[in-house]
């Protein structure tokens, strides 16, 4: 499983990339048609719960708003943005959950430097609650943040991505004197983002809670709820909701912070399967299934030996590709049960807390991180990407509340009759 990567084994690996996006689009072909309507029913059977949702959209468009002038001048007057009515900007973009009157945004960094994502913290009067708002990849200087995946030891235990970390500890050195000025202003204090933003927020909420004094932190024990009654609560609380957040920590890492955090993952994006583990093992099943490939090429070349076997074997190419594919499978299950798989396992890291997996028609299903993103599936093509978009997140993220609503609604009136 552990293929040695080097120039020489790039175009096997290239061609076995094919050949693996073939067997996945086969192996989901198959699933379907062996479980059409798993998803629903296990979507059914573990309801989300709708404040939930209300609440992630709503940090869901504070997280584009992060991206500036991609998706606030777009719906807006202004040709570019301001950092004088950055407030008035965001409040148009959330819509009636912000307050335009009670929300200020005390401290902006709207460019982003090699490890310090652009950012920036909003104060919320009405609701007692200061928000972290990280950009995700849009400069030079954020992709070069992104490669830099080099996996280190994380305090929590575990490994994480380097550069994502050390972003979060510069994000936190700017914004540490403004969260410190209005600590006696809020009980809350929530970090969120989408992609590159989503991994640095991960990290920035556990690195406040290291440095704040732990009797000013709320311990929070059970899997995280977010709602709006947060004037209760006598303990400041930590919490984070990122979206198409990249891998930050290990599966047992990820699972104790369910207390604090909530990621989701819409459908088929690519982002929270790009650890190292993961393109490890994407690249060891690339190279087997190549040399699967090649056998079968082989098996099919040395059955046409003649004239007449030629034409045979034209005739019944479709068939032999099938046998290619089917010698290229058995390749690939064998490289995954070898040795080296344990390996890739251990170097794969996963979204943080409560993880959700949100589809396209908008019905969420809660999921173990590591059935969230099991491995890298290239049968969805582009949806890879376009499923990673922030404008797609939010579209998808207010479908899911307009369906838990409607369900919610149905089941008021069939009490009342």
């Amino acid at each position: 499983m552990m293929a040695k990567i080097s120039p020489e084994t790039l175009p096997r690996t290239l061609l076995g990339l094919k050949v693996l996006a073939l067997h996945d689009a086969n192996e989901r072909e198959r699933q379907q048609q062996q479980e059409p309507d798993s998803t629903a029913t296990a979507a059914d059977a573990s309801p989300v719960e709708a404040e939930l949702l209300t609440e992630a959209l709503r940090y869901m468009r504070m997280s584009a708003a992060a991206y500036g002038r991609v998706t606030l001048c777009r719906e807006q007057k202004w040709s570019k943005l301001d950092e004088k009515r950055i407030a008035q900007m965001i409040c148009l973009h959330v819509g009636n959950e912000l307050e335009t009157g009670s929300v200020t945004v005390p401290y902006a960094s709207l460019k982003a430097r090699w490890l310090l994502p652009a950012h920036y913290v909003l104060l919320d009067a009405c609701r007692r609650e200061v928000v972290v708002a990280v950009r995700g990849t849009l400069s030079l200087q954020d992709v070069l943040t992104d490669l830099g995946a080099e996996e280190v030891d994380l305090f929590l235990g575990g490994k994480a991505h380097k550069n994502m970390l050390l972003g979060a500890c510069n994000v936190l050195r700017a914004v540490a004197p403004v969260l410190e000025e209005v600590a006696a202003q809020v009980d809350v204090v929530t970090f969120t983002g989408h992609s590159l933003g989503g991994g640095v927020a991960a990290y920035l909420s556990t690195l406040f809670v290291e440095i704040v004094d732990g009797r000013a932190v709320s311990a929070a024990t059970s899997p995280l709820r977010l709602g709006s009654d947060t004037g209760q609560h006598q303990q400041m609380q930590v919490r984070c909701v990122t979206f198409g957040s990249p891998g930050v920590c290990s599966a047992e890492v990820s699972r104790s912070l369910q207390g604090r955090a909530v990621s989701f993952c819409h459908a088929d994006d690519i982002v929270p399967r790009l650890s190292l583990g993961h393109l490890l093992e994407l690249h060891g099943r690339a190279v087997a299934a190549a040399v699967g490939a090649g056998e079968g090429v082989k098996l099919l070349l040395e059955s046409a030996r003649d004239v007449s076997g030629l034409l045979k074997a034209a005739q019944a190419l479709p068939q032999g590709l099938e046998q290619i594919l089917e010698i290229s499978r058995r390749r690939t299950a064998e490289a995954r049960r070898s040795d080296g798989l344990e390996a890739t396992e251990l170097l794969k890291l996963y979204p943080a807390g409560r993880c959700f997996l949100v589809q396209s028609d908008g019905s969420v299903q809660e999921l173990m991180p590591e059935i969230l993103v099991p491995r890298i599936d290239l049968s969805a093509g582009r949806r890879l990407v376009v499923d990673h978009l922030p404008k797609v997140y939010e579209a998808v993220m207010t479908l899911a509340v307009d369906r838990v609503s409607a369900k919610d609604s149905a089941s008021t009136e069939g009490l009342s009759a």
